[in-house]
């Protein structure tokens, strides 16, 4: 089963938002702005973020590179004068592909994943047991997920996949279980509370916590 709450109404609010910065930057004077696009110019240039921003959010890394390299692309020349840069067409989409591909393959999702429960930039909650964990991934991406297993013993060990990135994660486990963490952390940290010494159940937990937090609570 997925749970994934549609993202793209945050998306064009994230776009108003920076919109709004940008008019109050320029307004008080914070901002220079010495120069005026051309409308369809403006247009482009929130599609071209709406995409990348989607590509940002559903981790598709290509998606999220290559339209940000179009908008460099497009606007080298104001870039060089504002940050007193020399770039150049080949640097950009240089640059672009070999952060795509080194993306893709750092962020690369484990294979033989059966099923997810996700949630982007949302408050999720739901309730699994023990056979509904089994080969399952918990991905939350710019938001926070609580799941509660329920009461039940498996025939052997349970591995849970986790994808946790600028988000919040917690997992509440019955009492009697046995939590292992065998995932891999980038400034980030997974907490495991008030665990017994003894257990009737193990449930290991693998896969990748960037960013974010994630707290096991026994109960």
């Amino acid at each position: 089963m997925k749970h994934n709450k549609p993202a793209g109404k945050r998306i064009v609010g994230a776009l108003l938002i920076l919109v709004a910065i940008g008019i109050a930057l320029v307004n008080t004077g914070v901002w220079h702005v010495t120069f005026v696009l051309p409308i369809w110019q403006y247009v482009l240039m929130a599609v071209l973020m709406f995409i990348a921003l989607s590509g940002l959010v559903k981790g598709q890394w290509f998606v999220f590179w290559i339209p940000l390299a179009m908008l460099m692309t497009i606007h080298q020349n104001l870039l060089n004068v504002w940050l007193h840069l020399s770039l150049n067409s080949g640097l950009i989409w240089g640059v672009a592909i070999l952060l795509a591909f080194g993306c893709t393959l750092l962020f690369a999702q484990a294979y033989g994943e059966k099923s997810e429960v996700a949630t982007t930039f949302d408050n999720h909650s739901i309730e699994l047991t023990v056979d509904e964990i089994k080969g399952q991934t918990l991905r939350t991406k710019f938001g926070d997920l609580t799941v509660t297993i329920q009461p039940g013993i498996a025939a052997s060990p349970v591995t849970l996949n986790l994808d946790v990135r600028f988000g919040g994660l917690v997992l509440h486990v019955p009492k009697d279980w046995e939590v292992t963490d065998a995932t891999s952390h980038s400034f980030s940290q997974v907490k495991i509370m008030n665990q017994q010494l003894e257990s009737k159940q193990v449930l290991r937990l693998t896969g990748q916590v960037a960013f974010g937090e994630v707290k096991v609570w026994h109960q």
